[in-house]
């Protein structure tokens, strides 16, 4: 079933890129590879073919039949007269650039594994799909600045060692006004909420550089726990009721370290990383006289990066 959808979305793509083959033909008909496909009946029916009581799988169905309507709908201004050719080729542009973002996200996240309770987080992220959505971009760049027991100060790379007793902070620079939050897992399978959190202080929206904890002469300490550290970072162009709803889970559980509490949290997060991380960018930013200086996060209205320190003994 699964390789089937894959390969319909394939096909689908093609056909709202193609705006050649709207021209050769009326509204309701799109012609791919000799093949024709009707909108009002032959789509409905391929979609059909996923209809199941994977509430996430009829979610993401049905914003599929919302780029075929729309596609529809600028097929027929367009043969109406009011659309130019220049004005119906940048709305179809701007279609097929919403729908490639989609196609990627129902190819990489596994849907037939969403939970019930995880579903307003898909339904959120979805809405970051929607034909007509112009959503803003987000970048920033990510910097994990450790102290060492000795004083030396140094930019730690994804999947760096520290030590016990070693310390570290987080060193963000945003350029334009973006909602972010920060969850810890620790290596004894505890989690922080580092962002926002009055221990650490801070709010949202945030912009230009953001130093997390935020007071200068504070840092986060290493326990004498080894093991695995990992900072799941969420960066959106506007509030996620899912994540705060999240970051409040790990206020009030988060201390708690029976492997029912450890697993339900860890897959909450992993999969808030898999929706709003399925279409990120994530690039290493340019090192400048030999020092790393983190990595770069960009995305359209919303971004997710997983950093992992592994935690050694002395």
């Amino acid at each position: 079933m699964w390789r089937t959808k894959s390969l319909f979305l394939v096909t689908l793509m093609a056909l709202i890129l193609s705006a050649s083959a709207v021209f050769a033909d009326d509204c309701q008909k799109l012609k791919y590879q000799n093949q024709t496909f009707d909108i009002g009946g032959g789509f409905k029916m391929l979609f059909g073919r996923f209809a199941t009581q994977n509430q996430a799988v009829r979610q993401v169905s049905d914003l599929g039949m919302m780029y075929l309507e729309e596609s529809e709908a600028i097929c027929k201004l367009y043969k109406a007269g009011k659309l130019s050719s220049q004005e119906y080729l940048d709305r179809r542009e701007k279609l097929s650039q919403n729908f490639i973002g989609y196609t990627k996200m129902v190819e990489k996240v596994p849907l037939e594994k969403i939970t019930d309770n995880q579903l307003p987080s898909l339904k959120e992220t979805l809405a970051y799909y929607a034909p007509s959505l112009k959503a803003n971009a987000v970048t920033l760049n990510v910097q994990v600045i450790a102290k060492k027991q000795d004083g030396q100060i140094l930019n730690l790379q994804n999947n760096g060692s520290l030590n016990s007793g070693d310390k570290f902070s987080l060193q963000l620079a945003v350029q334009k006004p973006l909602y972010l939050y920060v969850v810890l897992k620790s290596s004894d399978g505890s989690f922080l909420r580092l962002y926002p959190a009055e221990s650490t202080g801070g709010g949202n929206p945030v912009t230009g550089t953001v130093r997390i904890p935020t007071q200068t002469n504070r840092w986060f300490e290493l326990d004498n726990v080894p093991g695995q550290e990992t900072i799941y970072l969420f960066a959106l162009d506007a509030p996620s009721p899912t994540l705060e709803s999240t970051l409040a889970e790990v206020h009030m559980k988060g201390a708690g370290k029976t492997k029912q509490v450890i697993g339900a949290l860890t897959s909450l997060l992993d999969m808030q990383v898999n929706l709003k991380g399925v279409n990120v960018v994530e690039e290493s930013a340019p090192f400048i006289s030999g020092i790393s200086q983190g990595f770069n996060l960009s995305g359209m209205g919303q971004a997710a990066a997983v950093f992992s320190i592994h935690h050694q003994s002395n």
